[in-house]
């Protein structure tokens, strides 16, 4: 049924949180109502999902087995909910959504938007323009591009290769009046899906499109919820682990791709990587953590953690999660790229009592620079003194990181043989320099701190040192490691060579 006849029958249906009251609200608010939706309030004004509530409790009270309320909703449930929580916060309909089609979650689905609205896109790319956006294998929902469109008002590209699914979301576009901020393109199925096609993944089959329609536009953002199963693997079939029941009615196209979720994502990166000014950040949702973590370990081999942002949502067996990469040239100290290591970060240097508080401070940044020279490791390194604010408290802070930066056409350490890195993404990796993955500083910077302790010791001054290591790379990462374990040491004065050198005083 429409929700709009729904709620043409009487004014007293109109839910105190509609649109109208709603979008003025923050999105971190309209997440909290969504994933805790009121029940009861909901079925006050929507006759359809109060049927549908009250039979799924009914199943529930009359099942044998003490059954979660979970285990009862049925479809119409599902439906039901998803049309009234789209109408009471976004004043959004979804009239069209057939029985063997995926009908989504609005919670995860806006908590996606949230995220790349508050954690990814900067604040000043809103002041400047309209944000844009590619959903690729929107749905016939297009769920994606109605929220992002309405409630956080951005230009969508919409991409669908089922016909029917394409058919399906242009009417619910046209239902909601948002045809001026959502476009649609069916697009090819891609090479892995039809052998027959020309070389190119779901990101190479969206741009070809729109360069059909549009020349060198670059986009914010391309988020996809990437079909979960394999179908070699025959998962979809199954029924789910927590509750037993069948999985959620979905299409071939909608639930299945070669490889599942990883092979759709794969193929992503190695589009990404040939098409790297399209966008700013490429991202995706995931139905299991262990492929989170799969393709983590790969972007962040590939591009360094700076160019890498992770995220979950979601309770329990229903959690989802995220993942996005951006081409940008990343800070060099961004907070993903810091590695930590609180027993090494952190030591003590004792120098003779003799020397105040500065000129104790001035011979541990010595010793550093001293200790930088000797190209620890084979690594050449340069350090610098950095200003810090007036303190009362005598404090110095130095900068270390390669003296130059090595000239690079191949960012895979391929030496490391612990992360597999797929064949389709070496292939776009070849003949390209990608030393602008890395920042200006290179594949390592690492702050030093100097500060004085209090000590009750008149015969010695403490130096506290504190390392803040960020690294951009596996090269880094290698460096960050060396230097770490050998600074302590020669700074503070206590390896073997200096004990050597006191026993022959």
């Amino acid at each position: 049924m429409n929700i709009d006849e729904e709620n043409s029958t009487s004014r007293k249906r109109v839910h105190p949180d509609s649109a109208s009251v709603s979008v003025s609200r923050s999105s971190t608010d309209i997440l909290a109502l969504v994933e805790n939706p009121n029940f009861e309030e909901l079925a006050r004004h929507y006759p359809s999902f109060q049927k549908a509530w009250n039979d799924a409790r009914q199943k529930q009270k009359d099942s044998k087995a003490r059954k979660s309320f979970s285990s009862c909703v049925s479809q119409e449930f599902t439906v039901t909910l998803t049309r009234g929580l789209l109408h009471a916060h976004f004043n959004l309909q979804l009239p069209h959504l057939e029985s063997n089609h995926l009908c989504p979650p609005v919670p995860n689905r806006f908590f996606y938007l949230h995220w790349i609205e508050t954690c990814l896109l900067s604040k000043g790319d809103r002041a400047q323009r309209m944000n844009s956006g590619i959903d690729i294998g929107t749905g016939s929902t297009c769920i994606y591009a109605l929220l992002a469109a309405r409630f956080f008002g951005f230009r969508m590209v919409a991409t669908e290769i089922d016909r029917d699914a394409l058919d399906l979301a242009k009417l619910n576009v046209a239902a909601n009046q948002l045809d001026d901020k959502i476009f649609l393109l069916e697009v090819a199925p891609s090479h892995s899906q039809q052998p027959s096609l020309p070389p190119g993944g779901p990101v190479t089959r969206a741009l070809t499109a729109i360069s059909g329609i549009s020349q060198n536009q670059r986009f914010d953002i391309v988020m996809t919820n990437p079909p979960f199963y394999d179908p070699a693997a025959m998962e979809h079939c199954t029924p789910r682990v927590g509750d037993g029941r069948d999985r959620t009615s979905m299409t071939v196209s909608e639930g299945s791709y070669p490889n599942g979720e990883v092979g759709f994502v794969t193929e992503m990166i190695a589009d990404s990587l040939q098409a790297r000014q399209s966008a700013i950040w490429f991202s995706s949702m995931l139905g299991k953590k262990t492929s989170l973590v799969k393709l983590k370990r790969i972007l962040i081999h590939l591009l360094g953690p700076g160019h890498v942002e992770t995220t979950e949502y979601g309770p329990g067996q229903y959690t989802r999660w995220f993942i996005a990469w951006t081409f940008r040239r990343p800070s060099a100290f961004a907070p993903a790229a810091l590695s930590s290591n609180p027993s090494m970060d952190r030591f003590e240097v004792v120098l003779d009592g003799s020397n105040n508080a500065h000129q104790a401070l001035n011979e541990v940044a010595s010793r550093i620079s001293v200790f930088c020279q000797s190209s620890p490791g084979g690594w050449h390194l340069a350090a610098r003194q950095l200003p810090l604010p007036t303190s009362h408290v005598p404090k110095l802070m130095l900068q270390v990181q390669e003296s130059s930066v090595p000239q690079i056409t191949s960012f895979v350490d391929e030496s490391e043989s612990n992360i597999v890195i797929p064949p389709l993404i070496l292939d776009a990796l070849q003949g390209r320099d990608n030393s602008e993955f890395l920042p200006p500083e290179g594949h390592f910077v690492i702050q030093v701190l100097l500060e004085q302790t209090m000590s009750n010791e008149k015969a010695a001054i403490r130096v506290n040192v504190q390392l803040a290591c960020y690294r951009h790379s596996s090269r880094g990462l290698k460096a960050v490691e060396k230097i770490r374990s050998s600074i302590e040491g020669e700074v503070a004065r206590t390896n073997r060579k200096w004990r050597r050198i006191r026993q022959r005083q």
